[in-house]
């Protein structure tokens, strides 16, 4: 569901989540301020919980990493399509939504911002954060 342009942003944010760690990517960690993130965008709290649902109603599950590529395959795309799905249909990511799924030229500049403010919420204006999670990120977008 997402074209190219998107993906490719979308890729890099969750690199500068979770550095494509099997262990995070797959499975759940410890977020010292909110308790324990899920998945490859680090859901969290009723976010989690409706995502753990989703994943439970396809047979699938988080925890531990799937013992073969075509189980993790199916388990991203799984997460993957949720995505979609999260910001089609949840007003709190209306701007999402507009700016980024439904614009397929979307810019690195405005991806940045909306998937950071308003999607997957990371700490975007956090100075002490915003600086190391750009350079990450931009790493992973290259």
């Amino acid at each position: 569901g997402f074209n190219s342009n998107q993906a490719k942003f979308l890729v890099a944010e969750i690199g500068r989540e979770n550095s494509y760690n099997p262990n995070i990517l797959f499975a759940f960690h410890n977020d010292p301020k909110r308790g324990y993130n899920a998945g490859m965008i680090s859901w969290q709290d009723k976010r989690k919980e409706k995502l753990i649902s989703d994943l439970q109603k396809q047979g699938l599950s988080l925890g531990k990493i799937p013992e073969t590529e075509q189980e993790q395959q199916r388990l991203i795309t799984a997460m993957a399509r949720y995505i979609i799905w999260e910001i089609r249909n949840d007003p709190k990511y209306q701007r999402t939504r507009k700016q980024f799924l439904e614009n397929p030229n979307v810019t690195n500049e405005t991806a940045i911002e909306v998937l950071g403010n308003n999607y997957i919420r990371w700490r975007l204006t956090d100075p002490n954060y915003r600086s190391k999670g750009l350079k990450n990120r931009a790493i992973f977008l290259n």
